[in-house]
């Protein structure tokens, strides 16, 4: 069911777990801080184990983390091509993106190669013409929000004039 939720991707990276491992059940408020949110569906959610490990235990009531399910993640955080960057002055993003550490190399290089897919798909929708141009335009749509990394594919296909929006 979590990973359902997450379509498969850690609730932080948005890499797909189970290409590379087994997904981390993730308490967002640690158990050890909030015994009694331990089961609770509202403090689960699924990780890798990567970013599972370098959260740790990390709980700070005055700097929360960003939760996934709560907070509008980009209005705090932005890709900038395969790296993300965070609100100057947001130290909540700030806390999250380097606790995380979601601009870790294995990170940009496999954001970079997956915005370079969408890149090419995009090029394809670009050069066709209709009717495939439509069926084109909904599977690159369905591939960037459902894949990996979809705020950096967004943010690029934002920035080519495929989507609009902030």
């Amino acid at each position: 069911m979590l990973a359902a939720e997450t379509k498969g991707k850690c609730a932080y990276c948005e890499s797909k777990i189970n290409n590379v491992a087994y997904p981390h059940v993730e308490h967002i408020v640690p158990k050890m801080n909030r015994r009694d949110l331990a089961h609770s569906w509202e403090n689960l959610t699924s990780a890798c184990p990567v970013c599972n490990t370098n959260k740790d235990t990390y709980f700070d009531e005055s700097t929360p983390l960003l939760n996934p399910y709560v907070d509008e993640i980009e209005a705090h955080i932005s890709a900038k091509g395969p790296l993300i960057d965070w609100t100057l002055g947001d130290i909540r993003a700030e806390v999250t993106v380097r606790k995380i550490d979601l601009n870790r190399w294995g990170l940009l290089t496999a954001r970079a190669k997956r915005i370079e897919k969408i890149r090419e798909m995009l090029e394809r929708w670009n050069a066709s013409s209709s009717p495939l141009r439509e069926i084109l335009a909904g599977a690159l749509m369905l591939d960037a929000t459902e894949g990996e990394y979809s705020l950096a594919t967004l943010a690029m296909l934002r920035e080519h004039g495929f989507i609009s929006g902030s």
